[in-house]
């Protein structure tokens, strides 16, 4: 996974922005994951963008502990995301002429990873992601992230494909002609 901006949560209510820039040729392979509920296209090689939240004391003892984990990417591949739950925290994101807002206490939605995909509320160019923090989050290091889809990610789409195969297959089951025998009757009126 590749950081694109990492940003410590602060001790006191605030707004955290998040600027970045997404190249048109790279967000080309973000859309192909941003497609995968309805391409058939394999999408192991497009590009998520996810949104972790790490405990700090996790990190600085991985940092501690073990000679490999300088580098905070190596850091958040060894931790598990972890999202305040009894806190207020809301995610606002500025994608073209297009805003949306949710709660991140605790994420509405995750990817079976931890994280928060934030790939379709993304747009070429310049995009903004806005956490406004109701309460002390200096405990938290909120992450940006970039990658190809994990195994779970995969996993978790293909389990949701398979389901929808089902679904379309049961539908065009039960609405196929009703196979009813009738035997002719020879009434005179």
């Amino acid at each position: 996974m590749t950081i694109v901006a990492s940003q410590a949560g602060l001790k006191e209510k605030s707004r955290i922005s998040i600027h970045f820039e997404i190249p048109e040729k790279q967000f080309a392979l973000v859309s192909k994951w941003i497609a995968r509920k309805t391409s058939q296209e394999d999408v192991k090689s497009s590009i998520c963008l996810t949104l972790g939240c790490y405990l700090n004391d996790s990190l600085v003892e991985l940092s501690q502990t073990r000679d490999d984990c300088g580098s905070l990417e190596k850091q958040v591949s060894l931790t598990k995301s972890i999202w305040p739950s009894h806190s207020k925290l809301v995610m606002s994101l500025k994608y073209g002429d297009t805003s949306a807002s949710f709660s991140l206490c605790p994420p509405f939605q995750m990817t079976p990873d931890g994280l928060v995909d934030v790939s379709e509320f993304l747009s070429p160019g310049q995009n903004v992601i806005e956490l406004n923090q109701g309460q002390d989050m200096s405990r938290y290091k909120f992450v940006l992230h970039a990658h190809f889809p994990t195994s779970s990610q995969l996993k978790a789409l293909e389990s949701r494909q398979k389901m929808d195969q089902s679904w379309n297959d049961w539908l065009l089951h039960i609405s196929r002609p009703l196979n009813i025998p009738l035997k002719p009757t020879n009434q005179a009126c």
